[in-house]
C-alpha cells in the first residue's frame, strides 16, 4: 500500500513563542489564520508538534534543567481532544521518532505545514521531510518569520529545495 494519506502539520506554535518572540498583534493574526485553515482541513487528521525547550538554571546550590514553564501550545489554537501532539527535540519534526512512526503507520505522503518560524524550523522540517521522500507543501498564510521582511527569500528557497507553496485558498480547493 502507498503512502497517499494527508495530514496538516502545525509545528512550534507554543504560547512563548507567540507571546514573546512575535508582537502580540502578529501572533494573535497568525493563530486566527492557522485556526482557520485547521478548520478548513478537518476531518483530515491534525498534528501539533512542539520543542521541548529546557533552561539551565544556576545557583548557589548548583546547576539543574528545567522545564521552561510557557512551552505549552498557544490556547487560542482550535484543537480537539483526538488530535496528536509530538514533541520534538531538535529543529526538524522528523526529529521525533514517534512523529516518523506516525508517519508510516498512517502511510502519510502529503504534509501541509503551518506554524513557527520560517527561517528555522519550518524550513528545517520542509526540506528534512523532501529528503525523506514526503510531498511537503508550505500553507503560507499560516507560517511566520520572525522578521517579516525576510519570509518572501525564505520562501523562495524552499521552493528551490522543492517544497510547495500555497495560500489558505488554494489549500481550500485541494481539500474539498
Amino acid at each position: 500500500m502507498g503512502n497517499t494519506g494527508s495530514i496538516l502539520m502545525v509545528l512550534d506554535v507554543q504560547e512563548h513563542f507567540v507571546d514573546n518572540a512575535m508582537k502580540k498583534k502578529d501572533g494573535k493574526e497568525l493563530v486566527e489564520n492557522i485556526n482557520t485553515i485547521i478548520q478548513i482541513a478537518r476531518p483530515m487528521d491534525i498534528v501539533f508538534v512542539k520543542a521541548n525547550i529546557e533552561l539551565l538554571e544556576l545557583s548557589f546550590k548548583g546547576i539543574k534543567v528545567v522545564h521552561a514553564e510557557d512551552m505549552d501550545l498557544a490556547p487560542a489554537l482550535y484543537r480537539k481532544k483526538n488530535d496528536r501532539i509530538f514533541i520534538k527535540e531538535e529543529g526538524s519534526a522528523f526529529s521525533s521518532g514517534e512523529f516518523r512512526e506516525y508517519l508510516e503507520a498512517s502511510h502519510i505522503g502529503t504534509v501541509y505545514l503551518v506554524g513557527l518560524f520560517a527561517s528555522k524550523c519550518i524550513s528545517a522540517t520542509a526540506i528534512n521531510g523532501e529528503e525523506r521522500g514526503y510531498e511537503m507543501i508550505l500553507i503560507e498564510d499560516g507560517v511566520a518569520a520572525k522578521k517579516a521582511s525576510k519570509k518572501e527569500k525564505i520562501l523562495g528557497n524552499l521552493l528551490n529545495s522543492g517544497v510547495k507553496i500555497i495560500s489558505a485558498a488554494e489549500f481550500e480547493k485541494q481539500v474539498e
